[in-house]
């Protein structure tokens, strides 16, 4: 009679082997998902690029209500987001706004509200449009 064994403690695969395998495929997926992102970051970005509109400054005044500065062809507008929509406190051209750029956030926030006190004080009217 003939009969068939196989040893099975003789197996061609080791645990330190099966280990870097292991690791190999772990690193070949991550970095796969390192170039997707990057991928699609670059695709997203030249997207935007050439939009039209584009926020500028935006500050949280509470977990659901902000403001926003938002450039809109040669003009800027402050906008109130909160629960409840959009509302437009004010319009301004080109000429009047300064941008800060290159500074802190606390420079360019005290910026921000200065304009936004002044306009306040003065009482100037908010144009709707």
């Amino acid at each position: 009679m003939l009969y068939l064994t196989a040893d099975i403690s003789s197996s061609t695969y080791s645990w330190g082997g099966l280990v870097w395998r292991y690791i190999a495929i772990l690193v070949f997926i991550a970095g796969l998902a390192y170039l997707s992102t990057i991928l699609l970051a670059r695709y997203y970005k030249s997207g935007i690029s050439g939009r039209n509109i584009k926020l500028i400054e935006k500050i949280n005044l509470a977990a659901d209500r902000s403001l926003w500065l938002v450039e809109l062809g040669d003009n800027y507008y402050f906008l109130y987001i909160d629960k409840n929509g959009l509302t437009k406190l004010d319009k301004i051209d080109n000429t009047t706004l300064k941008l800060v750029e290159n500074k802190t956030d606390e420079e360019a926030g005290s910026n921000f509200f200065e304009l936004l006190t002044k306009r306040v004080k003065n009482g100037d009217k908010i144009d709707e449009e």
